[in-house]
């Protein structure tokens, strides 16, 4: 089952999101010492990824930006939209913090990253080659 938002599938509203500019926002997280701020971000990144192709690429290739009132409006949104849905270098952009967490010692954010690793790379034969291409993976 789909879930709507003002009569829109949950999917729709993951790409009117990204289109809106969540992405920055989410990736500027990353950066975050607080062990919450991040397994929240990167959960959020999974949740706009799954399915969805153009996220991914947006998600690989975005650094570090600065973002207005209105994206931060949208951010914020996005997160209670993302809660009460879901209850819960070469490599550039998300994908190399994601892999970083993957080296900490909090059980929780590295099973996020994982995860979000999936849904980055899920069918998308550039973001599998960036992880491999940096020996991510072994």
């Amino acid at each position: 089952m789909i879930a709507l938002v003002e009569e829109k599938p949950f999917v729709f509203l993951l790409a009117e999101l990204a289109l809106q500019g969540v992405i920055p926002p989410l990736v500027e997280l990353l950066e975050s010492e607080l062990e919450d701020v991040l397994v929240n971000a990167v959960s959020a990144i999974r949740v706009l990824c799954e399915g969805h192709s153009g996220n991914k690429t947006q998600v690989a290739e975005n650094g570090n930006a600065s973002f207005d009132t209105k994206t931060e409006f949208t951010f914020v949104l996005f997160l209670e939209v993302l809660q009460h849905d879901t209850g819960f270098s070469n490599l550039t952009g998300a994908i190399a913090h994601l892999v970083e967490f993957l080296q900490t010692d909090s059980d929780v954010l590295q099973a996020a990253s994982a995860a979000a690793i999936a849904s980055v790379t899920a069918n998308h034969k550039a973001n599998q080659d960036a992880i491999v291409d940096d020996r991510a993976v072994k």
